[in-house]
């Protein structure tokens, strides 16, 4: 995670989440809707590729140490695009309730070697 020696990431998704592609009818509607830029259409059209690597390289780096990382427990029904306030609400009091019980745990991975600087 660039030169840092220890990270936070705050997921939005739980565990085991993997994005799947978009679909065909979507994809068709990003190239005409971006017909003046068709970089679009071919980055939106792999970036589950992109996002899945992304979610292995942060396990890996929570599984060596060099990430702490806070996830919703169960899966969440907010969408990519989300408007619903309550649903936005309930997710966010979850985050904050995940933050609250691994707050020692968080302490505890931060400060590991501090000591030694």
């Amino acid at each position: 995670m660039d030169g840092n020696l220890k990270n936070v990431v705050i997921m939005t998704k739980e565990e085991g989440y993997v994005r799947k592609p978009d679909s065909t009818a979507n994809l068709a509607l990003i190239k005409v809707r971006y017909l003046k830029y068709p970089k679009i259409y071919e980055l939106m059209s792999d970036r589950h590729i992109r996002y899945n690597e992304t979610l292995e390289y942060i396990e890996e780096q929570e599984e060596n140490g060099q990430a702490f990382v806070l996830r919703p427990q169960e899966k969440s029904d907010v969408g990519r695009i989300e408007k619903d306030s309550e649903k936005l609400r309930a997710l966010y009091e979850e985050g904050y309730q995940e933050a609250e019980e691994n707050y020692e745990a968080l302490l505890n991975y931060l400060e590991a070697g501090m000591e030694t600087n």
